[in-house]
């Protein structure tokens, strides 16, 4: 009887070399089964499942998982999947009265959930603008974002720029601004569960997923096909996205990164003190300089 793991990541264009890795003939190990699970929610609806078991690993979101394990959650890293950051796009109502990012001091953002990263980006850019920490309205995921910005609920929304661009051209989105993540935008953390039940299915899964991310940065015509049919973006985006992403998916994280992330973090109040980087990892063989 197989053991099944099941994985978990945003339906979004950022994780086509996993859908590669599990979808085309991979062969885990004998007794091993793998699922991937979809989840729109984002890293906060991640660190919910991992700490109820219903999910072994997740591809999440740097500060938000940093979040949860400073928060109590007992997942914790085993992975890098990108070395390059997430570009936010802050978007409002297109047909709405704001027209300048300098209008949504003090605003009210739209969140998918707290300690998600539409949550702790906000928190951040606020942070570094020098302005108050927004007031939030939780909406639960891209379509509920949609919603609040067209009825009014909330003022903005800020979602990763390249899935956004089409509601950005169809004129129900207006982009006021844009934040850089200031550190690697995606990682990949395990439940405790999950790492008792042993660890080398998730070595070859790692070792797999990379090369399969090493083809999609190499055949690039295919890769632009691919997220153009699955996601419905522009050529053009594409390329722009590609051209400042670089996925990695070793099997460790960076110490300095971690320490960095922590202390940018505390200094905006998301923690109330950056946790040593040793604390973050699922072992000393995860941690890299």
């Amino acid at each position: 009887m197989s053991e099944t793991f099941t994985i978990g990541g945003v339906p979004e264009h950022f994780n086509l070399p996993w859908h590669m890795a599990l979808h085309g003939g991979y062969s885990p190990a004998p007794g091993v089964a793998l699922r991937w699970q979809d989840y729109p929610g984002g890293t906060g609806d991640m660190c919910r499942a991992l700490a109820t078991g219903e999910l072994d690993v997740a591809v999440l979101l740097t500060e938000g998982i940093i979040k949860h394990i400073a928060s109590g959650g007992e997942a914790r890293l085993v992975g890098t999947y990108t070395k390059t950051p997430l570009i936010w796009g802050i978007h409002v109502a297109a047909e709405g009265p704001i027209q300048a990012m300098s209008q949504l001091r003090g605003g009210r953002y739209a969140i998918s959930r707290a300690g998600s990263g539409s949550h702790l980006m906000a928190a951040l850019d606020a942070a570094q603008r020098q302005w108050p920490e927004p007031d939030y309205v939780t909406i639960g995921d891209l379509d509920g974002g949609r919603e609040a910005l067209r009825t009014g609920r909330a003022d903005a929304f800020m979602w990763e720029k390249t899935m956004s661009l089409p509601l950005v051209h169809s004129g129900e989105w207006r982009r006021v601004g844009e934040f850089a993540g200031p550190w690697p935008a995606f990682v990949i953390a395990a439940s405790a569960q999950a790492m008792a039940r042993g660890t080398q299915w998730l070595r070859d899964l790692l070792d797999h997923v990379s090369r399969a991310c090493a083809q999609a940065e190499a055949d690039r015509p295919a890769t632009v096909r691919f997220i153009g049919d699955s996601y419905e973006i522009p050529q053009e985006d594409i390329l722009a996205w590609l051209d400042h992403t670089r996925w990695s998916c070793a099997p460790q994280v960076s110490a300095a990164m971690l320490q960095t992330a922590g202390e940018i973090l505390a200094d905006a109040g998301i923690l109330d003190a950056p946790l040593p980087p040793e604390a973050l990892v699922a072992g000393p063989e995860h941690l890299a300089p």
